[in-house]
């Protein structure tokens, strides 16, 4: 039955009644705040409106595997873009520029004997310090390259130390290179000798021993160059100079060398005084020969040489001429095909006087005869009578091979060679020999003309022997030395085919003394005209009356 569940809720509707009239009258009493209306229920988004989803990408089929085939390697799935955003590198600030200044000297070069073209090229400042020029010889703006010698003003881009030019542009040539005279010169040398003081101490030579090698060098001088280049014995000089060590002159940077040298030799003599001398020389403190790779060093040309202090080096007499003549723009002997190969001249590896076509460049000797095309008839073989380089300034055959046409390339010289004089310490391979050398005959040609001729024996020929020179299509024969040594004859003969053509003919000799020829018992020079003093002593001992021969006056001493 239901009744009792109907009758059950009536209470509770009497209640609510109860309770609704309670709350109105108690609403006539107080006041009725009304409360903000509620803001407005913001409108959701609208929703996208339904785009047909992208075709999903489809699945290419593979082919078929074949038997034995091995299916590819799925390829990794791409990561999910990264979260954080990359921010690129500030890039780094540029390096500031190198400084760089316009600069003016002259333009000097040295052969740092390490094989051909081993150069440093160099500025040397008004002030005598030298730049260093990186990338060697220069390039003026008019597009030729710049000589050694030539005055010129150029920009440069120094290193960190200011010692070098990383770079130079803009070079004006202001003064050409010009030749530099090796006859009339008085030589005004002034020698420092160098030691180290400070965190890496080092001995300089004895100052004694430097002094006394002066004199018998002046004397080489004087014999080899027939009087044409003497030295101021009187007012040359010889000073130590204690300089501070550093690590550019422990590297053997000739340059450092010469700096500090320099300016302690301002300060010992002033510099009025250094500036009187015309050839500045440096000896260089022990123990840096191996770290050099040179016992002697020089501008080519210049008037400064530097040298190691032993018996390689300034000790040794060739050494010492050799560094001397670069500076009047004589190079390196040659002997095939090898630099400095040539041991008949101080100019290679010897000891003696420059050989005769170097003797030619540097107008201290002149040919007998020089032959040509024109001077050389074909087949016929001329008779000349040559004294021996030591003897007499006019000396050699200087020969032309013009009928080479266009394989005309070099020069040929032919002179005797005997140990006397200034030849005394020529070695035995050379004596009482005819020495035969080639030279490039467009720098032979021309006393202007820059760069390295290559001066190279080729053959010595002894008394009694000939020599076929097929190259040159030249007989040349050595048949007679008189017993004096004093003179030689030597026919000269050019071919067209075949040595065999060359046949006698009978022509006048021309006579290396002027058509007066000398008398048997003939010397040079003549006593009482000349004062040469005695040549140093050679392997045999001291030179005799009989083989020297000076001045009354000088033999007092």
């Amino acid at each position: 039955m239901r009744v009792g569940t109907r009758q059950a809720g009536m209470p509770r509707i009497l209640v609510s009644a109860v309770l609704l009239c309670v709350a109105l009258a108690g609403a006539s009493a107080a006041p009725i705040v009304r409360s903000p209306p509620s803001p407005p229920r913001a409108k959701p988004p609208p929703s996208p409106p339904k785009g047909r989803p992208p075709p999903s990408p489809t699945k290419s089929r593979s082919p078929p595997l074949k038997s034995g085939e091995v299916p590819p390697s799925p390829k990794p799935p791409r990561p999910p873009p990264s979260p954080y955003k990359l921010v690129p590198k500030p890039a780094a600030s540029p390096p500031p520029p190198a400084p760089s200044a316009d600069v003016t000297g002259r333009i000097t070069v040295k052969d740092v004997h390490r094989g051909e073209g081993a150069y440093i090229w160099s500025l040397l400042l008004p002030s005598g310090n030298a730049l260093r020029l990186l990338q060697g010889q220069p390039l003026a703006v008019s597009g030729e390259l710049v000589q050694a010698g030539a005055r010129v003003a150029l920009e440069c881009e120094f290193t960190a130390d200011r010692t070098a030019c990383v770079r130079v542009t803009r070079v004006r040539i202001n003064r050409l290179a010009a030749v530099v005279p090796a006859t009339d010169i008085v030589i005004k040398a002034l020698t420092i000798v160098t030691s180290l003081t400070g965190s890496c101490t080092r001995a300089g030579a004895r100052l004694a021993d430097v002094q006394r090698a002066m004199t018998p060098y002046a004397d080489f001088f004087k014999s080899c160059s027939y009087g044409a280049m003497t030295f101021d014995t009187a007012g040359s000089k010889v000073i130590a100079a204690a300089v501070p060590c550093s690590a550019s002159i422990l590297a053997c940077n000739e340059e450092a060398i010469a700096a500090a040298a320099d300016r302690a030799a301002r300060t010992q003599l002033g510099d009025d005084a250094v500036d009187q001398f015309t050839h500045t020389s440096f000896v260089l403190p022990t123990g840096l020969v191996n770290r050099c790779g040179w016992v002697g060093l020089a501008e080519l040309p210049g008037y400064r040489t530097w040298f190691t202090p032993d018996n390689d080096g300034f000790f040794h007499k060739g050494t010492y001429m050799q560094e001397i003549v670069h500076n009047f723009g004589i190079y390196h002997g040659w002997r095939n095909g090898i630099e400095y190969n040539d041991a008949s001249t101080s100019m290679g590896e010897g000891k003696a006087c420059p050989s005769a076509p170097e003797l030619w460049r540097l107008g201290w000797a002149k040919p007998v005869a020089e032959l040509n095309a024109a001077g050389l008839p074909e087949g016929q073989s001329l008779q000349f009578s040559l004294p021996p380089t030591y003897l007499s300034s006019k000396n050699m055959l200087k020969i032309k091979p013009e009928w080479l046409g266009d394989s005309y390339s070099k020069n040929v010289y032919v002179a005797l060679r005997v140990a006397r004089g200034g030849d005394s310490d020529l070695l035995p391979e050379f004596r009482e020999k005819i020495n035969v050398h080639e030279v490039n005959q467009r720098i032979d040609s021309s006393f202007t003309a820059a760069g390295d001729p290559k001066v190279s024996i080729i053959a010595t020929i002894a008394d009694g022997g000939s020599l076929d020179l097929k190259a040159y299509r030249l007989m040349l024969r050595f048949t007679d030395l008189r017993g004096d040594k004093t003179l030689a004859t030597v026919r000269v003969c050019r071919y067209r085919s075949k040595a065999t053509e060359c046949k006698d003919a009978d022509t006048p000799d021309p006579s290396p003394f002027d058509d007066n020829p000398p008398p048997a018992d003939y010397r040079w020079p003549p006593p009482g005209e000349a004062d040469y003093a005695p040549p140093p002593p050679y392997e045999g001992g001291w030179w005799t009356l009989e083989d020297y021969w000076w001045t009354s006056e000088e033999s007092d001493d």
